[in-house]
Parts: C-alpha cells; structure tokens; sequence
C-alpha cells in the first residue's frame, strides 16, 4: 500500500528519543502534529488525493477530499463529523477504530523497513505497508 508511505514516514520523525518502536514496525500514532497527501492510484482509475491531518496522539484527525468533504475524526470521543460545504451540510456519527479504519496504522499490519529519509530537517524512518 504505496499511499501510506508518507504516514509512516512522518509517524516515525523524532522517534528515537521518545520511543523505541523496535525493528520490526513502526509506532502506530505520529509523536508531532502531521499534515500527510495521498496519491492513491488504482489501475483503470484517474488518481485521487486525500489530505490527512493530524496532531501529536493521533487524535483528532481531519481527512480532506478532493470535493472539498472532509471528515473530523476524535478517536477518544468515539466522535466522527463528515462536513459537506457545497451542500452545506454537516452529519455527525459515532466512530469505532477497527482495522480496516482508513488512513490509520494498526498492530495487523505488516511493516517493512526501509532506508531512512530527511523530511522537513527531520531524520525519519521509511516504511512500506503490506
């Protein structure tokens, strides 16, 4: 899942002091606020974006749309809002992580280690998502 490459890099920045994620995977919430873009491509379909947003903790989290949708995500508060300006709409839902939450790492996931790369003066870990 090429798509994750960027979470994962930016979850792992600044790591080594805080915690040790151990080799085999890195640590499933960013440890700083993080603004990730996904190019998601599938074959026989035009590429997409999707902007993920998120602070230290991983909580709460804003998920952009290319139409301009974007979710609001508070895991603690079990909170889910999905704003549709152009409509000018709002719904509010309950939310439960589980493990095919989109755009979120979890312990199911299998992790390869990569070589390491330097984002925004920060020394990361790179990681691809099987």
């Amino acid at each position: 899942m090429r798509a994750c490459l960027g979470l994962i890099m930016l979850a792992t920045c600044g790591q080594a002091q805080a915690q040790s994620p151990g080799p085999d995977r890195p640590p499933l919430v960013p440890s700083r606020e993080a603004s990730v873009l996904y190019r998601l491509t599938k074959a026989g379909t035009v590429p997409s974006e999707v902007r993920v947003t998120t602070r230290a903790g991983g909580s709460p989290v804003r998920i952009d749309m290319e139409d301009r949708t974007y979710m609001l995500v508070d895991q603690a508060a079990r909170t889910m809002s999905i704003v549709i300006p152009d409509e000018q709409t709002v719904l509010d839902l309950p939310f439960q992580a589980g493990p095919q939450t989109p755009f979120q790492l979890n312990d199911r996931m299998r992790f390869t280690r990569r070589s390491p790369d330097t984002v925004a003066g920060v020394r990361c870990t790179v990681w691809d998502v099987l």
